[in-house]
């Protein structure tokens, strides 16, 4: 049992990672958008 609950809690922390992750890289991307916006609008 002890085992299992230590399989769960490491999947638990993995995913919570990987999910992370993601929004790290959500957040990039959204910050490199809002710079390209900004540069095209100083070409106007």
């Amino acid at each position: 049992m002890s085992l299992f609950l230590l399989g769960v809690c490491i999947v638990t922390t993995l995913s919570a990672v990987c999910y992370i992750i993601e929004i790290i890289k959500y957040t990039k991307n959204i910050e490199k958008i809002k710079i390209r916006n900004i540069t095209y609008k100083k070409d106007y």
